[in-house]
């Protein structure tokens, strides 16, 4: 009878305790910079989200950054997708304004000089953005970020 109730016991926290899971579902911020000039005008953003994936074999991990401002929920974003250790021109990258999205158009570059082996990820880009009907050109893009 001993041994029931100490397999009971021993049950009941094993399940108590795995249920109590350390879920954060908070913000994960990035350290470093983002910086460009859209149609000449200067920004600059320091407010960087992360967020890290694997695919579905656990082969490659994706690590997808999005920029936010300071409360101001019509404003510049970018975003743009990298596979780690995989060096590519060829980056998803969108530009947001007002709600807005522009979408890399041709000619658009993005070069990787460091990608996220060490958890940094470094790199310039310029180009067109493009909405379809409306165009931006990035020029003097760069961003140094560690996360």
């Amino acid at each position: 009878m001993k041994k029931i109730v100490v397999y009971l016991v021993l049950a009941i926290m094993f399940f108590t305790l795995n249920s109590c899971s350390n879920s954060d579902d908070s913000p994960k911020y990035a350290h470093g910079i983002i910086t460009m000039k859209v149609d000449g005008v200067y920004k600059s953003f320091s407010k960087i989200l992360f967020d890290l994936s694997k695919s579905p074999d656990g082969s490659t991990t994706s690590v997808a950054f999005f920029t936010e401002d300071d409360g101001d929920d019509y404003g510049d974003h970018v975003s743009f997708t990298i596979t780690k250790g995989v060096f590519t021109d060829l980056v998803p990258f969108g530009y947001y304004i007002e709600q807005e999205d522009y979408a890399r158009a041709s000619g658009f570059e993005m070069h990787l000089t460091s990608n996220g082996n060490d958890k940094k990820v470094i790199g310039t880009f310029s180009g067109d953005v493009s909405n379809g009907t409306e165009t931006f050109t990035i020029t003097e893009g760069t961003f140094n970020i560690q996360y």
